[in-house]
């Protein structure tokens, strides 16, 4: 309730950062057609995020975890997690943008921001309507970088207070591909099986390496 407050006492437009299910969100940004940037990244690399920040958390409920790779890969791939599975998640955001073709939404991959992170900021610019000079969106991409945002997050004592370690649980590496580094070839294989099963109504290109 008190996030909530904080919320509703910002000043218009605001900006929220969400991990919510389209059913969850409140109905005005619906009936207001508020503008959505929805980001995405490729399922291999989002587990190995989630295992590493479910590590580092040192707060009610998750104090003590210390489940290996291969434990924590068998339940990504087979059973629901924390906002359900990464599938259900893009599909149910999938869904609602073509039920509700009036409400604007952009979908972002990781990836490409990755790749080219200039272009990405122009676009997510154009869509939500903020300046477009060169130099405040030069400005913008330099302090995306993720070099540049770990650094700036290192000393956020609000967020380092998560950890057993003081470190930052939302920054490890921010690469693409990191999961060859850590996917044996039977779980490799296996975590094939599961996107081709459960990619069929997922209209969306999905990069795994750059």
């Amino acid at each position: 309730m008190k996030q909530l407050k904080k919320n509703d006492a910002l000043d218009s437009p605001r900006v929220l950062v969400s991990h919510f299910y389209p059913q969850h969100i409140p109905k005005f940004v619906e009936d207001e057609k508020c503008k959505i940037v929805y980001v995405y990244r490729n399922p291999k690399d989002t587990a190995l995020s989630m295992h590493s920040f479910m590590k580092r958390l040192n707060v009610e409920g998750m104090k003590g975890y210390k489940g290996t790779w291969e434990h924590f890969f068998e339940l990504f791939t087979t059973k629901p997690g924390h906002y359900n599975t990464w599938f259900e998640h893009v599909k149910s955001w999938l869904d609602f943008k073509k039920k509700h073709p009036d409400v604007p939404i952009l979908m972002v991959s990781f990836e490409d921001m990755k790749k080219d992170l200039r272009s990405c900021v122009q676009k997510m610019a154009e869509h939500l309507g903020t300046k477009q000079d060169t130099d405040f969106l030069d400005e913008v991409t330099n302090k995306c970088q993720f070099s540049v945002m770990s650094k700036a997050k290192t000393s956020n004592t609000k967020e380092t207070a998560l950890t057993k370690d003081d470190s930052n649980p939302f920054y490890r590496k921010g690469e693409v591909g990191d999961w060859k580094n850590w996917l044996t070839v039977a779980q490799d294989e296996t975590f094939d099986a599961v996107i081709e099963k459960n990619m069929t109504d997922i209209d969306l290109e999905v990069k795994y390496t750059l």
